[in-house]
Protein backbone atom coordinates (compact mmCIF):
# COMPACT_ATOMS: atom_id res chain seq x y z
CA UNK A 1 0.00 0.00 0.00
CA UNK A 2 2.68 2.39 1.00
CA UNK A 3 3.89 2.09 -2.82
CA UNK A 4 0.40 3.23 -3.86
CA UNK A 5 1.48 7.15 -2.81
CA UNK A 6 2.83 9.20 -4.79
CA UNK A 7 6.75 9.20 -4.93
CA UNK A 8 6.82 12.86 -3.86
CA UNK A 9 4.11 11.91 -0.97
CA UNK A 10 6.76 9.05 -0.01
CA UNK A 11 9.49 11.60 0.13
CA UNK A 12 7.62 14.07 2.12
CA UNK A 13 6.95 11.21 4.76
CA UNK A 14 10.35 10.11 4.70
CA UNK A 15 12.06 13.60 4.95
CA UNK A 16 9.99 13.98 8.06
CA UNK A 17 10.38 10.66 9.69
CA UNK A 18 6.67 9.68 9.16
CA UNK A 19 6.64 5.83 10.45
CA UNK A 20 3.83 4.33 8.45
CA UNK A 21 1.90 1.25 10.01
CA UNK A 22 0.18 -1.18 7.20
CA UNK A 23 -2.02 -3.97 8.80
CA UNK A 24 -1.57 -7.61 6.59
CA UNK A 25 -5.25 -8.37 7.75
CA UNK A 26 -7.90 -8.48 5.24
CA UNK A 27 -10.45 -8.72 7.53
CA UNK A 28 -12.30 -5.84 9.77
CA UNK A 29 -11.69 -7.44 13.25
CA UNK A 30 -8.25 -8.59 12.17
CA UNK A 31 -7.32 -5.17 11.26
CA UNK A 32 -8.84 -3.70 14.65
CA UNK A 33 -6.73 -6.15 16.57
CA UNK A 34 -3.64 -5.70 14.90
CA UNK A 35 -4.07 -1.67 15.23
CA UNK A 36 -5.10 -2.80 19.24
CA UNK A 37 -1.93 -4.30 19.68
CA UNK A 38 0.51 -2.72 17.32
CA UNK A 39 -0.16 0.87 18.15
CA UNK A 40 -1.61 0.93 21.80
CA UNK A 41 0.35 -1.76 23.03
CA UNK A 42 3.49 -1.43 22.39
CA UNK A 43 4.19 2.55 21.64
CA UNK A 44 3.05 5.99 22.73
CA UNK A 45 1.04 6.86 19.93
CA UNK A 46 -1.92 9.37 18.82
CA UNK A 47 -5.60 8.92 17.70
CA UNK A 48 -7.26 11.72 15.53
CA UNK A 49 -10.81 11.27 15.14
CA UNK A 50 -12.97 13.74 12.87
CA UNK A 51 -15.83 11.36 12.49
CA UNK A 52 -17.22 7.96 13.14
CA UNK A 53 -19.09 4.99 14.26
CA UNK A 54 -19.27 2.20 16.61
CA UNK A 55 -15.80 1.10 15.47
CA UNK A 56 -14.37 4.08 16.10
CA UNK A 57 -15.56 4.69 19.47
CA UNK A 58 -13.86 1.35 20.09
CA UNK A 59 -10.62 2.28 18.64
CA UNK A 60 -10.63 4.97 21.31
CA UNK A 61 -11.59 2.81 24.04
CA UNK A 62 -8.48 0.51 22.95
CA UNK A 63 -6.16 3.69 22.60
CA UNK A 64 -7.40 4.42 26.79
CA UNK A 65 -6.95 1.01 27.54
CA UNK A 66 -3.01 0.04 26.06
CA UNK A 67 -0.29 -0.31 27.94
CA UNK A 68 1.31 2.94 25.77
CA UNK A 69 0.90 6.79 26.11
CA UNK A 70 -1.75 7.58 24.24
CA UNK A 71 -3.36 11.11 23.22
CA UNK A 72 -6.63 10.69 21.56
CA UNK A 73 -7.96 13.91 19.84
CA UNK A 74 -11.70 14.23 18.80
CA UNK A 75 -13.92 16.44 16.66
CA UNK A 76 -16.30 18.40 18.85
CA UNK A 77 -18.84 18.48 16.10
CA UNK A 78 -18.90 14.46 15.87
CA UNK A 79 -22.07 13.56 18.17
CA UNK A 80 -21.14 9.78 18.49
CA UNK A 81 -17.24 10.20 19.17
CA UNK A 82 -17.98 13.03 21.08
CA UNK A 83 -20.07 10.88 23.67
CA UNK A 84 -17.43 8.59 24.00
CA UNK A 85 -14.60 11.06 24.75
CA UNK A 86 -17.03 12.60 27.65
CA UNK A 87 -17.42 9.36 29.20
CA UNK A 88 -13.67 8.62 29.45
CA UNK A 89 -13.08 11.49 31.44
CA UNK A 90 -10.49 13.61 30.72
CA UNK A 91 -8.45 10.99 28.42
CA UNK A 92 -10.12 12.47 25.34
CA UNK A 93 -8.82 16.56 24.33
CA UNK A 94 -11.67 17.84 21.88
CA UNK A 95 -10.89 20.66 18.84
CA UNK A 96 -12.68 22.13 16.78
CA UNK A 97 -12.14 25.55 14.57
CA UNK A 98 -11.81 27.88 17.98
CA UNK A 99 -9.63 24.61 19.82
CA UNK A 100 -7.16 24.11 17.25
CA UNK A 101 -5.55 20.61 16.87
CA UNK A 102 -1.96 22.06 16.31
CA UNK A 103 -2.42 23.85 19.46
CA UNK A 104 -3.29 21.27 21.33
CA UNK A 105 -0.82 18.99 20.02
CA UNK A 106 2.03 21.27 21.06
CA UNK A 107 1.18 21.97 24.31
CA UNK A 108 0.71 18.17 24.81
CA UNK A 109 4.40 17.14 23.15
CA UNK A 110 6.06 17.71 26.09
CA UNK A 111 3.96 14.93 27.63
CA UNK A 112 5.42 12.29 24.98
CA UNK A 113 8.74 11.55 24.65
CA UNK A 114 9.73 11.85 21.18
CA UNK A 115 12.24 9.62 18.93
Amino acid sequence: MYQQLLPSVRQKNKKADVKVRVSTESQGMGIYKSFNYEIFERRPSAVVAFDGNSAATNLIQEAKNGKGKSAIFVWANSKNLMQKAKSLHGYVYSFDSENKLVDIIKKLESSFELG
